[in-house]
């Protein structure tokens, strides 16, 4: 039975006690996260989300999500998603070191589960690809029906989500160098493609053979020529993106907060599914009102009358990673 999201996830009916006020100040987030995108058979962004292991479809043009695989299923803490020709659904699970594959049916079983920080997966011509987003990270092949491995690269400084693109060649970014790479997936060495990026973290192309490329610590969507390495601006988003897809010329692309995207041809951009707080788990408020926020992979201030402010998230210098509480100095 399909699950159908039309309204806020969670519907909160709290009364206050005698001398206090309620007020909700953040809405709720249609999608746990958003991490890996890609473009279903049927047209829809399946959208992968590792805080809430679940994946879910959103329909490009209504905004509708489905829920395809809930919290508590088969799948956990999927980073990104790959479909082959029979409508197979493969995922990495990145908590699990694992890659499993789910039938248009809904059987599902694990590839494999000897891959730590199991991220980027793409299908190419009937081959699956995945690796490991993590230092030394691994690049494989795997056979879809055994889950047997073939190393094609090792040792990369954190690899991302990837393609093969129109030379045959496969692209990748390279979280640890700033970098986007080439290799022939038959094995060999690799080649710089772009440098001084904004730490790549998705790499797709678009119908004229261009890299799109998502930057996680800049916020940036670029348009990265895979001949000399020329990049072009396309938007300039909130710092977090994790990955695209491309639809008909259309953009689509993943905050880790949630949001999804769509960055028009013409450089218009309209929100699928608006951003929000991801897994919120720490409060504090310092004498001038000031609310903090510690929501794992991002920080955020609010005061009382503006919008939250990001102050820090993964990928900001001297960010203390995973954040879980927060308190406010007297001072500050």
């Amino acid at each position: 039975m399909a699950l159908i999201d039309t309204s806020p996830r969670i519907i909160v009916d709290a009364k206050p006690a005698e001398g206090w006020q309620l007020a909700r100040i953040s809405g709720p987030s249609r999608l746990y996260g958003a991490n890996g995108l890609r473009i279903g058979p049927d047209g829809r962004i399946y959208v992968a989300q590792v805080a809430g292991s679940a994946v879910s479809a959103v329909d490009p043009d209504s905004g509708t999500i489905e829920i395809i695989s809930p919290m508590n299923g088969n799948i956990v803490a999927p980073d990104d998603l790959a479909f082959d020709d029979d409508g197979n659904l493969y995922s990495t699970e990145i908590t699990l070191g694992r890659v499993s594959v789910r039938t248009p049916k809904g059987d599902y079983r694990v590839l494999t589960d000897n891959m730590p920080c199991a991220n980027p997966i793409t299908v190419h011509q009937g081959h699956l690809y995945a690796g490991e987003c993590r230092p030394d990270g691994r690049i494989m092949e795997l056979d879809r029906n055994t889950g047997a491995t073939r190393v094609i690269l090792d040792k990369v400084p954190m690899p991302n989500a990837f393609e093969i693109g129109p030379d045959g060649l496969l692209y990748f970014p390279v979280m640890g160098a700033n970098e986007i790479w080439r290799v022939n997936p038959a094995g060999g060495m690799h080649e710089v493609v772009a440098t001084e990026l904004g730490v790549p973290d998705s790499v797709k192309f678009d119908s004229a053979g261009f890299i799109i490329s998502t930057q996680v610590a800049s916020g940036q969507v670029l348009r990265i020529n895979p001949a000399n390495g020329e990049k072009t601006v396309l938007a300039q988003l909130t710092p977090g993106l994790d990955n695209c897809a491309l639809l008909d010329g259309r953009i689509f692309v993943s905050n880790i907060s949630g949001q999804l995207t769509e960055i028009d041809p013409n450089g218009s951009i309209r929100d699928i599914a608006a951003d929000g707080l991801q897994w919120p788990m720490g409060l504090a408020l310092n004498a001038d009102d000031l609310l903090y926020i510690a929501d794992g992979a991002f920080a955020y201030t609010r005061n009382s009358s503006e919008p939250r402010h990001l102050a820090g998230m993964l990928f900001t210098p001297g960010y203390p990673g995973f954040n879980r509480g927060v308190c406010a100095h007297p001072r500050t």
